[in-house]
């Protein structure tokens, strides 16, 4: 040990402490710039929530279906819990992006017809078995109704107790996109989006949220970190 101390002279000591403080004082450099561009980061995508939902837009296409755009809430898993933000399960702990939507079924001036078995009742008289009229714009019941169109179908009866829906089925395909859309002048930039895409125009989204999750590397495997403590060795080598 005291031979190899002999070898290492009191320049290379020097050169190897400014190195290690070189090194330190980039670390805690890095960290700090780290931190201050996170912290912006988060208040930036939060201050997009107004009264505890973030905004978003619906766009309505030429086939009446709708596509609906948020901007991404990108954090950290642990950033994203501790905010409440998404909800795990006992059989998921690790989670790559999470989107929550509230929708409701819009349906305004449908008429449906009446559907008597085997007739039809055109005329709103309700006559008895003798063919004399009971009553004007009425309907005997039971009686059946029954709509059938692309997006939206029931069918059920009039009773004297009141309306029973026997079936109703609103069809829908919903696409979710997590990417990058073109914006700026020029569509030279990108934005970080969420797209939900509703083919069945009778579907409204009322409420959307989301989660991509975007763990932090270590900020020692960062490209400025190694290239701050490469600076660092190659001076202390070169003196």
């Amino acid at each position: 040990m005291q031979k190899i101390f002999k070898n290492i002279s009191m320049g290379k000591i020097k050169n190897i402490l400014i190195a290690a403080l070189l090194i330190i004082a980039a670390l805690f450099f890095f960290r700090s710039c780290n931190a201050d561009r996170e912290m912006n980061n988060l208040i930036s995508q939060l201050s997009e929530y107004k009264l505890k939902e973030k905004s978003f837009e619906t766009k309505r296409l030429a086939d009446s279906s709708t596509i609906t755009t948020q901007t991404q809430t990108i954090l950290s898993q642990s950033e994203a819990i501790k905010l409440g933000m998404i909800e795990l399960n006992d059989k998921m702990k690790k989670v790559q992006a999470q989107v929550k939507q509230k929708s409701e079924v819009v349906v305004v001036e449908k008429q449906v017809p009446y559907i008597p078995d085997g007739w039809a009742d055109t005329t709103g008289l309700v006559k008895d078995e003798q063919g004399n009229i009971i009553r004007k714009d009425s309907i005997a019941v039971p009686q059946k109704f029954k709509l059938d169109e692309k997006w939206f179908s029931v069918e059920g009866y009039i009773r004297k107790s009141g309306m029973l829906i026997d079936s109703l089925k609103i069809p829908n395909k919903t696409t979710m996109t997590i990417g990058y859309r073109k914006t700026g002048f020029l569509n030279i930039n990108k934005e970080a989006v969420v797209q939900i895409k509703n083919d069945n125009p009778y579907i409204q989204i009322t409420g959307m949220d989301n989660v991509v999750i975007k763990n932090k590397r270590p900020f020692w495997k960062s490209p400025v970190f190694t290239i701050l403590v490469g600076v660092a060795v190659g001076y202390s080598l070169k003196k």
